[in-house]
């Protein structure tokens, strides 16, 4: 993601726990640490956006990264984050078998709601959510009777599903109104929120 950003003429910073990921972006050029908030060089709002792509679902204290996410950004400046969903329709079709439950690498399951409150918490204004994408891969093993259920064969239906459904002009026009339809019942495996620091 930082590197389409820099291409787009963006400066990067980043925060990783992990070593290679860190020893990459030092090998870019990038600000990189394992704790922003340790680290001197990400100071209090001198950031136009923050992104937390499926990270809060991970973490102890999520409200603690939505108040440092507030704090590095500028006033006006963009969060953008990404979580699962625990109103999807997997959700209800699955119940608890469903594999984002899946302690203790998920944590904290959010509702669009849940979060909404809590970025207003931490002064974030003109918050704009959407729950859209399906999966079907659960599904189709429960109705099949298989239990081969893993991360891999659930991501590789998910980029298969991804690609026929970007494949042609029509398909991408289906995939858009599909997922019209997830949003507005707020059934989507997946909130996607686009949230503004208040001034």
């Amino acid at each position: 993601m930082l590197a389409v950003a820099e291409g787009r003429g963006w400066v990067c910073y980043g925060t990783e726990v992990s070593p290679r990921s860190l020893e990459y972006g030092r090998k870019r050029g990038w600000v990189v640490a394992t704790d922003g908030g340790a680290a001197p060089r990400f100071g209090k709002g001198m950031f136009d956006v923050v992104t937390m792509i499926e990270l809060i679902e991970h973490v102890t204290t999520p409200l603690r990264f939505l108040e440092a996410a507030a704090a590095w950004l500028r006033p006006g400046g963009l969060l953008y984050l990404t979580t699962p969903n625990a109103r999807s329709l997997n959700r209800w079709l699955l119940g608890p078998t469903w594999d984002v439950f899946a302690p203790p690498e998920h944590l904290t399951i959010w509702t669009a709601g849940g979060l909404r409150r809590a970025l207003a918490g931490e002064g974030f204004r003109q918050v704009r959510i959407r729950a859209d994408g399906f999966n079907p891969y659960w599904v189709m093993a429960r109705v099949r009777g298989r239990s081969e259920n893993t991360a891999a064969n659930r991501d590789q239906v998910a980029r298969e599903l991804n690609e026929f459904l970007s494949g042609t002009l029509l398909r991408r026009a289906l995939k858009r109104g599909i997922n019209s339809g997830f949003t507005a019942f707020g059934i989507g495996d997946s909130l996607k929120v686009w949230a503004v620091r208040s001034t």
